[in-house]
């Protein structure tokens, strides 16, 4: 069941229809949680401004940026991204070299929340330092 916030209901059906995957996670608590920016003057008209936008290829442009750094890096992806498509994905992939990359099977654009355990274990895993048993 999904609760109604005023001015919400565009929202919502863009978050059900063009973001998740799983669906059956969307429960008033949590569409609150992830709409709660929105409160904010200017937040919306923002991200519908980026979301008009040539943003791929932008995104593009800081991943290019990032990979001059050298520094190890940790994507996640949901298979099922309609936002940010995997074959982008995949393309940011390759410009990172020694980039750890997931793919989500069901999951949308939210893996941190579609998929919880195994986000969070993949960050964990990443943030972690090889155990040196030699030392």
């Amino acid at each position: 069941m999904y609760v109604e916030l005023p001015g919400g209901v565009c929202s919502k059906k863009m978050l059900i229809d063009y973001f998740m995957y799983d669906r059956s996670i969307l429960t008033g608590a949590v569409f609150k949680r992830l709409f709660w920016s929105h409160r904010i003057v200017g937040t919306t008209r923002q991200i519908l401004s980026i979301m008009r936008g040539d943003f791929s290829n932008a995104l593009g442009q800081e991943i290019a940026r990032l990979a001059s750094f050298s520094i190890p890096t940790l994507l996640i992806w949901g298979q099922h991204d309609k936002s940010i498509p995997v074959e982008i994905g995949l393309q940011f992939k390759a410009m990172l070299p020694g980039a750890e990359w997931h793919m989500l099977e069901k999951s949308g654009h939210l893996p941190q929340l579609e998929q919880a355990e195994y986000f969070n274990r993949a960050v964990l895993n990443f943030l972690t330092p090889p155990n040196d048993e030699g030392k």
